[in-house]
């Protein structure tokens, strides 16, 4: 590929063309000599920005005091992979500040050509302002934010009935025993080691209650880290806070899952949705008072990811709704019984934040919601 040098008329003319399609575009165009270090702004690069032509120099130190603090590595080390790997796309996204002060964000997208002997020689490129697009992420992520502590408000108030559910037989328990030692006090007939076993059973219950507590607790901790766990330990954990109330309405889960499901991830977001599913797979059964009740979990291990379906015998989601079923406030429950937001929590967690996918499906007698999980989490490769 011939190079033009950058004093040439011919060089002037395709610059000045470029230019002109670039700015009718509303990008600024940059351009780089890597020899001798010289840098071009177009008018409309600094425009952007808010700066007549005359109030930016153009020189590298300008687009460096510029950048945002937080994107200037990244960026760098993308400039530099441009120039060391001739096949590199360069792109990237950075913030610029604005004369007045703001952000812009902008798409930054280039080429670096090489000369004969493979030492790289100029870098042309333009901007693309996305700050709109940003802004509107941005929105949409406050939105999604907004509709999961909504979601979490509602979790709290069933978890707190589960908990009284739960404490129900403990309590009962501790109060016999209470009733024991105070009749065997007024019959003046005290066994010592009928008290011993007494006291043994309660405070075996009353670490129960405690046991409880610290569950439900660690269930609405943030979440902010990544860590390592297997997927049947997170579903262990899941099944400490609805197994119990599973077990009273007659629900039998059935597992088949693969030996190795290490995995990293956010553990109590993919807890919070296994626990969401569940539930609401408890409710249809119950809902449609099924003979024989079930819940089957399938986990298993493939190439790059997992994949979690949990699939219930409830007659399945009727065709006309399925598709439905994961936009906010769609609910089919009376409206004191549901809010419309777990399956869109759900969606949402595993989707952004898990960096996931989920489905649902009818098959068989049933629903089924299919969810594929990274086995590593991509921050973990950086």
């Amino acid at each position: 590929m011939q190079m033009l040098r950058g004093d040439s008329a011919e060089y002037q003319r395709v610059k000045d063309r470029l230019e002109y399609a670039i700015n009718g575009t509303s990008d600024g165009l940059w351009d780089w000599d890597l020899i001798t270090n010289e840098v071009y702004f177009s008018p409309r690069w600094k425009s952007m920005l808010g700066y007549k032509e005359d109030e930016l120099e153009n020189k590298l130190e300008t687009w460096s005091a510029l950048v945002h603090p937080e994107d200037y590595k990244q960026a760098i080390i993308d400039i530099e992979k441009s120039h060391e790997d001739p096949t590199f796309e360069y792109n990237t996204i950075h913030r610029l500040r604005h004369k007045n002060g703001s952000w812009v964000w902008v798409l930054d997208r280039g080429q670096t050509y090489f000369d004969e002997t493979g030492q790289a020689v100029r870098m042309v490129g333009f901007h693309t302002d996305i700050t709109k697009i940003k802004q509107y992420e941005q929105e949409l992520k406050e939105k999604d934010e907004v509709m999961i502590a909504q979601s979490r408000h509602a979790a709290m108030g069933e978890m707190m009935s589960m908990i009284a559910h739960q404490w129900r037989q403990p309590i009962s328990v501790i109060s016999m025993e209470a009733n024991n030692i105070l009749m065997d006090v007024e019959l003046d007939s005290i066994d010592p080691q009928t008290l011993k076993e007494s006291m043994e059973g309660i405070l075996h219950q009353v670490a129960e209650l405690s046991k409880t507590i610290d569950d439900f607790r660690d269930f609405f901790k943030p979440d902010q880290e990544i860590s390592k766990a297997t997927l049947q330990g997170i579903l262990q954990d899941a099944l400490t806070i609805v197994g119990k109330s599973l077990e009273n309405n007659g629900i039998k889960l059935i597992f088949d899952i693969d030996e190795d499901t290490a995995i990293t991830t956010h553990i109590r977001e993919l807890m919070h949705v296994f626990i969401n599913i569940i539930k609401n797979a408890k409710e249809m059964l119950i809902e449609k008072a099924v003979p024989h009740k079930k819940i089957v979990v399938i986990i298993k291990k493939q190439a790059q990811c997992y994949s979690i379906a949990i699939c219930d015998n409830a007659g399945g989601v009727c065709p006309t709704i399925i598709d439905k079923i994961f936009d906010p406030y769609f609910t089919t429950k009376e409206q004191t019984n549901g809010t419309g937001l777990g399956l869109y929590m759900s969606k949402v967690i595993i989707e952004k934040h898990l960096l996931g996918s989920i489905i649902a499906y009818n098959m068989h007698d049933g629903a089924c919601f299919e969810i594929h999980l990274p086995r590593k989490y991509p921050e973990e490769e950086l």
